[in-house]
C-alpha cells in the first residue's frame, strides 16, 4: 500500500504556478496557461545531470502531488515570486509497495 503524502503538501506546501512546456515556437519556447499546484518547495544549490547528459546547477527542488498531471522538461514553475523552469522530472511511484508516491521536479 502506498504512502499517502498529500497531507504534508497541503499542510506544509507552497502554491506553484506551473506554466507547462508544450513546444518550440517560431519566437522560442511555448508554454501551456498557468496552472495552480500545490507542492513542498525546498531550496538548495546541487549539480544534476540532465537526461542528455549536461551538468547544471539545481537551485531547488519541487514536490507535487502523485496526482498531479505530467510536467515537461523545460516547464516554467513560479514558487514565492521567483520563476525557475524544470530541468529533471521524476515521477516516484512504487505501485503497492509503502513508499511516499510523489512527482520531484529539479529546477534551474
Amino acid at each position: 500500500m502506498a504512502i499517502n503524502i498529500d497531507w504534508l503538501i497541503n499542510a506544509i506546501g507552497h502554491t506553484a504556478a506551473v506554466e507547462r512546456f508544450t513546444g518550440q515556437g517560431t519566437n522560442g519556447p511555448v508554454f501551456a496557461a498557468a496552472t495552480t499546484e500545490r507542492c513542498y518547495y525546498q531550496a538548495g544549490n546541487e549539480v544534476i545531470r540532465t537526461s542528455d547528459g549536461r551538468e547544471v546547477i539545481s537551485s531547488g527542488t519541487c514536490y507535487f502531488k502523485a496526482s498531479v498531471a505530467d510536467i515537461p522538461n523545460e516547464s516554467r514553475i513560479t514558487v514565492g515570486g521567483r520563476r525557475s523552469y524544470a530541468v529533471v522530472v521524476n515521477r516516484r511511484d512504487a505501485g503497492a509497495l509503502p513508499t511516499p508516491n510523489h512527482v520531484e521536479v529539479k529546477l534551474r
